[in-house]
Protein backbone atom coordinates (compact mmCIF):
# COMPACT_ATOMS: atom_id res chain seq x y z
CA UNK A 1 0.00 0.00 0.00
CA UNK A 2 1.15 3.34 -1.24
CA UNK A 3 1.65 5.79 1.94
CA UNK A 4 -0.84 8.74 1.29
CA UNK A 5 -0.48 12.42 2.51
CA UNK A 6 -3.44 13.38 3.92
CA UNK A 7 -5.06 16.22 5.54
CA UNK A 8 -8.48 17.94 6.55
CA UNK A 9 -8.39 21.51 6.87
CA UNK A 10 -9.56 23.12 9.83
CA UNK A 11 -10.20 27.04 9.47
CA UNK A 12 -12.32 29.06 12.40
CA UNK A 13 -15.95 28.62 12.22
CA UNK A 14 -15.22 25.12 10.35
CA UNK A 15 -17.80 22.09 11.53
CA UNK A 16 -15.72 19.20 12.32
CA UNK A 17 -18.73 17.04 12.88
CA UNK A 18 -19.23 16.72 9.12
CA UNK A 19 -16.16 15.10 8.39
CA UNK A 20 -15.79 13.10 11.93
CA UNK A 21 -16.71 10.04 10.32
CA UNK A 22 -14.24 10.24 7.00
CA UNK A 23 -11.42 11.23 10.15
CA UNK A 24 -12.53 7.73 11.95
CA UNK A 25 -12.96 5.66 8.98
CA UNK A 26 -9.69 7.01 7.09
CA UNK A 27 -7.71 7.16 10.02
CA UNK A 28 -7.37 3.76 10.57
CA UNK A 29 -6.02 3.36 6.66
CA UNK A 30 -3.69 5.88 6.32
CA UNK A 31 -1.60 9.25 8.23
CA UNK A 32 -4.28 11.51 8.71
CA UNK A 33 -3.42 15.18 9.53
CA UNK A 34 -5.72 17.80 11.05
CA UNK A 35 -4.08 21.21 10.34
CA UNK A 36 -4.78 24.35 10.93
CA UNK A 37 -5.75 26.87 7.91
CA UNK A 38 -3.44 29.11 9.15
CA UNK A 39 -0.35 26.42 9.19
CA UNK A 40 -0.93 25.64 5.90
CA UNK A 41 2.07 26.47 3.42
CA UNK A 42 1.26 27.02 -0.27
CA UNK A 43 3.93 24.58 -1.03
CA UNK A 44 3.22 21.54 0.68
CA UNK A 45 2.47 18.43 -1.22
CA UNK A 46 -0.09 16.27 0.34
CA UNK A 47 -2.42 13.57 -1.94
CA UNK A 48 -5.82 14.22 -0.70
CA UNK A 49 -7.37 17.42 1.23
CA UNK A 50 -10.74 17.33 2.90
CA UNK A 51 -12.36 20.36 4.00
CA UNK A 52 -15.51 20.51 6.18
CA UNK A 53 -18.54 22.58 5.99
CA UNK A 54 -19.55 25.73 8.41
CA UNK A 55 -18.93 29.39 7.96
CA UNK A 56 -15.94 29.37 5.50
CA UNK A 57 -15.88 33.13 5.18
CA UNK A 58 -11.95 32.62 6.02
CA UNK A 59 -11.43 29.85 4.19
CA UNK A 60 -12.62 30.98 0.67
CA UNK A 61 -10.37 34.02 0.78
CA UNK A 62 -7.25 32.18 2.09
CA UNK A 63 -4.73 31.87 -1.08
CA UNK A 64 -2.32 29.64 0.15
CA UNK A 65 -4.98 26.97 0.76
CA UNK A 66 -6.41 27.99 -2.34
CA UNK A 67 -3.06 27.08 -3.87
CA UNK A 68 -2.77 23.45 -2.12
CA UNK A 69 -5.91 22.46 -3.11
CA UNK A 70 -5.20 23.39 -6.82
CA UNK A 71 -1.76 21.71 -6.42
CA UNK A 72 -3.24 18.50 -5.01
CA UNK A 73 -5.82 18.26 -7.66
CA UNK A 74 -3.30 19.01 -10.87
CA UNK A 75 -1.19 16.45 -9.34
CA UNK A 76 -3.92 13.70 -9.25
CA UNK A 77 -4.81 13.73 -5.72
CA UNK A 78 -8.48 13.73 -4.35
CA UNK A 79 -9.61 17.06 -2.86
CA UNK A 80 -12.97 16.94 -1.23
CA UNK A 81 -15.81 19.29 0.33
CA UNK A 82 -18.44 18.53 2.21
CA UNK A 83 -21.80 21.39 3.14
CA UNK A 84 -19.67 24.61 2.83
CA UNK A 85 -17.10 23.14 1.91
CA UNK A 86 -17.46 23.18 -1.53
CA UNK A 87 -17.75 26.38 -1.69
CA UNK A 88 -13.41 26.53 -0.39
CA UNK A 89 -13.28 24.36 -3.51
CA UNK A 90 -14.74 26.31 -5.90
CA UNK A 91 -12.88 29.79 -4.82
CA UNK A 92 -9.81 27.56 -5.39
CA UNK A 93 -10.84 27.44 -9.32
CA UNK A 94 -11.40 23.21 -9.12
CA UNK A 95 -14.73 22.85 -9.61
CA UNK A 96 -14.58 25.04 -12.84
CA UNK A 97 -17.26 22.68 -15.04
CA UNK A 98 -17.45 19.71 -12.88
CA UNK A 99 -19.86 18.79 -11.27
CA UNK A 100 -20.18 18.86 -7.81
CA UNK A 101 -23.10 19.48 -4.99
CA UNK A 102 -23.46 21.65 -1.97
CA UNK A 103 -26.71 23.31 0.01
CA UNK A 104 -25.42 27.12 -0.58
CA UNK A 105 -28.79 26.66 -2.69
CA UNK A 106 -32.08 28.29 -2.21
CA UNK A 107 -33.83 24.93 -1.56
CA UNK A 108 -31.64 24.16 1.62
CA UNK A 109 -30.24 28.35 2.32
CA UNK A 110 -33.65 29.82 2.54
CA UNK A 111 -33.58 33.79 1.62
CA UNK A 112 -33.83 36.08 3.44
CA UNK A 113 -31.73 34.20 6.02
CA UNK A 114 -28.97 33.44 3.56
CA UNK A 115 -29.00 35.79 0.96
CA UNK A 116 -25.74 37.02 1.66
CA UNK A 117 -24.69 33.34 1.42
CA UNK A 118 -26.72 32.64 -2.06
CA UNK A 119 -25.40 35.70 -3.21
CA UNK A 120 -21.31 34.54 -2.79
CA UNK A 121 -21.92 30.93 -3.72
CA UNK A 122 -24.12 31.97 -7.09
CA UNK A 123 -20.55 33.85 -8.07
CA UNK A 124 -18.43 30.92 -6.70
CA UNK A 125 -20.29 28.70 -8.18
CA UNK A 126 -20.91 30.08 -11.87
CA UNK A 127 -19.10 27.72 -13.86
CA UNK A 128 -19.88 24.73 -12.04
CA UNK A 129 -22.42 21.81 -12.66
CA UNK A 130 -25.06 21.62 -10.04
CA UNK A 131 -26.44 18.19 -9.19
CA UNK A 132 -28.90 17.81 -6.55
CA UNK A 133 -27.12 14.45 -4.72
CA UNK A 134 -26.42 13.87 -1.93
CA UNK A 135 -22.76 12.74 -2.93
CA UNK A 136 -21.13 14.04 -6.49
CA UNK A 137 -17.99 12.36 -7.81
CA UNK A 138 -16.37 14.23 -10.60
CA UNK A 139 -12.47 12.48 -11.19
CA UNK A 140 -11.00 12.94 -7.92
CA UNK A 141 -13.51 15.17 -6.71
CA UNK A 142 -15.87 14.53 -4.29
CA UNK A 143 -18.67 16.86 -2.48
CA UNK A 144 -21.39 16.43 -0.72
CA UNK A 145 -24.86 17.75 1.98
CA UNK A 146 -23.62 17.84 5.24
CA UNK A 147 -26.39 14.92 6.36
CA UNK A 148 -24.24 12.36 4.17
CA UNK A 149 -21.24 12.60 6.18
CA UNK A 150 -20.97 8.59 6.13
CA UNK A 151 -21.18 8.31 2.77
CA UNK A 152 -19.12 10.74 2.06
CA UNK A 153 -16.53 8.69 4.29
CA UNK A 154 -17.25 5.92 2.12
CA UNK A 155 -16.64 7.11 -1.42
CA UNK A 156 -13.50 9.07 -0.39
CA UNK A 157 -12.26 5.58 1.00
CA UNK A 158 -13.08 3.86 -2.16
CA UNK A 159 -11.00 6.44 -4.28
CA UNK A 160 -8.45 6.07 -1.68
CA UNK A 161 -8.28 2.25 -2.71
CA UNK A 162 -8.19 2.81 -6.03
CA UNK A 163 -5.26 4.69 -5.78
CA UNK A 164 -3.04 2.25 -4.38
Amino acid sequence: MKKLNSIVVRYPGCIMDEVAPAIELLGAQLPLSIVDMSDINSTDLVDIVIVPGGNCENAILHKPLHELIRTTHLRGGIVAGICNGALVLASAGVLNNKKCTHTAHPKYAPIPEFAELLSVAEVLFRDSIYVDEDVVVDGKIITAKPWAANEFAGVIKLHIDQMD
